[in-house]
C-alpha cells in the first residue's frame, strides 16, 4: 500500500508541475462529455424497412402498422418473396427487412409456441445492426399471444 501511496504522491507532484498535463487531465473529460452527450447520436430513427409478406392477414398488417406508427421505420415496400429483397437491399433502399411467415396469424390463432419472424439487416446500413435489431426486438412482443394486444407501456 506504501508503495502505490508514494507513486501516487509522485504522479501528483509532476502533474503539478506540468501545466499542460494538467490542462489535458481538465479539459479532455470536458471534450468526452460535449461529444458523447451532443455530437454523437445513438438513437435510431428512419429506418428503412423493406417487409416480406406472402400471405397478408390482419395479424401481420397491425404488426406492420406498429412498425411504421413508432417513426423508427418507414415502410418502403411489402413485397410477396425474399427474393425481391435483393435489388431493395443492393439499391441501397431498404436498410432492414421482416419476414413474416405463411399463415402467421393462423399460426397465432392456434397457440403455436413460436411464430416464424425473421429481421434481415444489411451490411451497408448506416445504423449500427446491434441498434437496428435492438429497435425491432423492443417494439414487439414477438411471443405475444396476439400482436393486436395493447402495448405494457401505453397501460395506464
Amino acid at each position: 500500500m506504501s508503495a502505490l501511496r508514494g507513486l501516487l504522491r509522485k504522479e501528483f507532484f509532476h502533474i503539478r508541475r506540468d501545466r499542460r498535463t494538467a490542462a489535458v487531465l481538465v479539459a479532455l473529460p470536458v471534450v468526452q462529455v460535449l461529444l458523447f452527450g451532443y455530437a454523437i447520436r445513438t438513437d435510431v430513427d428512419d429506418v428503412r424497412l423493406a417487409v416480406v409478406d406472402p400471405a397478408p392477414d390482419s395479424a401481420t398488417i397491425a404488426l406492420r402498422n406498429r412498425f411504421t406508427a413508432s417513426n423508427v421505420f418507414r415502410t418502403i415496400a411489402v413485397v410477396p418473396r425474399i427474393r425481391d429483397l435483393d435489388p431493395l437491399f443492393e439499391s441501397g433502399k431498404a436498410q432492414q427487412a421482416i419476414v413474416f411467415s405463411p399463415g402467421f396469424a393462423e399460426n397465432l390463432g392456434t397457440g403455436v409456441s413460436v411464430v416464424s419472424v425473421q429481421a434481415l439487416v444489411t451490411a451497408g446500413s448506416d445504423h449500427p445492426h446491434d441498434r437496428i435489431i435492438g429497435a425491432v426486438g423492443g417494439r414487439d412482443e414477438w411471443r405475444s399471444r396476439s400482436p393486436l394486444a395493447e402495448d405494457p407501456s401505453r397501460q395506464e
